[in-house]
């Protein structure tokens, strides 16, 4: 794999403070790197608490025809057009950003969008997904669960010790936020389809289940939280957590209620928890990625 040259620019777009924390890691380490518009530059400074020595003010003449390599946030789209920038708000076209770039130059993507693969094929750059790394996922799935944790706190009248709570789910952020709701004395019962993951979260020591026991789970439990990308939450699972005053935390980036479902009980859609609660763990393990794994 040909890689960035550490003496090569490397440009930044979009996203949230994580980026912002990953430029500051990446330029104590010796790159160096700008953003592309001037707004991300005071909210830098503004978030960070960056100065003019931690993160370039674009440097005169200096443009994307200039960087060896671009780097777009996690997600690098919410919308599948432009790239994901809430910071500044409005925000170029992938399309847009990505044809600026010179021929033989490195797009670095987390979550790759098909429209940004297209783009830089046409572009004629080459493109890394950041989140496909397996190591970054893992220690990702630690901060969201943390950030799940904080989410817990937060809607919750009840400590999580004491607490029942369903999950749906055993991927690695589930699996990460089991074991820490088990650490802090709370029951945590594991709603999961596949044998496997069953076996698995009864060895972390949660009670593991089949869908079908769900609505049995979901009558005594104080919250839900799913972390399965499909409708698996419904009707009946949904009035059982309602008649408990119970809710459900959304940490899957598709819908794992479904839409009668979303009408009886309290949902509450929770996206991005590393980005809002650990911006700084969060950008370094972005800055890792790109540095350990793909920039030399």
């Amino acid at each position: 794999m040909t890689k960035v040259k550490k003496s090569a620019a490397v440009a930044f777009c979009g996203g949230d403070a994580r980026m912002i924390y990953a430029t500051r890691s990446l330029a104590a380490r010796g790159y160096e790197v700008f953003f592309t518009a001037d707004d991300e530059v005071a909210a830098a400074k503004k978030l960070a608490k960056a100065d003019a020595a931690d993160i370039s003010l674009r440097p005169r003449g200096k443009s994307l025809k200039d960087a060896a390599a671009l780097v777009l946030p996690l997600p690098v789209s919410r919308d599948g057009i432009t790239v994901w920038d809430p910071i500044v708000g409005e925000s170029p076209t992938m399309c847009e950003v990505i044809s600026a770039l010179s021929p033989g130059a490195t797009l670095f993507c987390g979550m790759a969008a098909k429209v940004a693969a297209d783009a830089a094929r046409d572009a004629r750059v080459r493109l890394v997904d950041y989140y496909a790394d397996e190591g970054f996922l893992i220690r990702n799935a630690a901060l969201t669960a943390e950030g799940a944790i904080a989410e817990l706190i937060r809607l919750s009248p009840r400590a999580i010790a004491g607490s029942r709570v369903v999950i749906f789910g055993y991927g690695r952020c589930a699996a990460a936020l089991a074991r820490r709701l088990l650490s802090l004395g709370a029951s945590v019962s594991v709603v999961a389809r596949s044998a496997s993951r069953r076996a698995q979260a009864a060895a972390d020591g949660a009670e593991a289940a089949k869908p079908e026991d769900a609505p049995r789970l979901c009558r005594a439990a104080n919250a839900a939280i799913n972390t399965v990308p499909a409708p698996v939450i419904g009707a009946r699972e949904a009035a059982t957590l309602a008649e408990g005053g119970a809710f459900v935390l959304e940490l899957a980036d598709r819908p794992g209620v479904s839409d009668d479902a979303a009408q009886i009980v309290k949902v509450v859609r929770a996206a991005g928890l590393p980005g809002r609660f650990s911006p700084a763990s969060a950008g370094e393990l972005i800055a890792d990625a790109l540095a350990g794994a793909i920039i030399c």
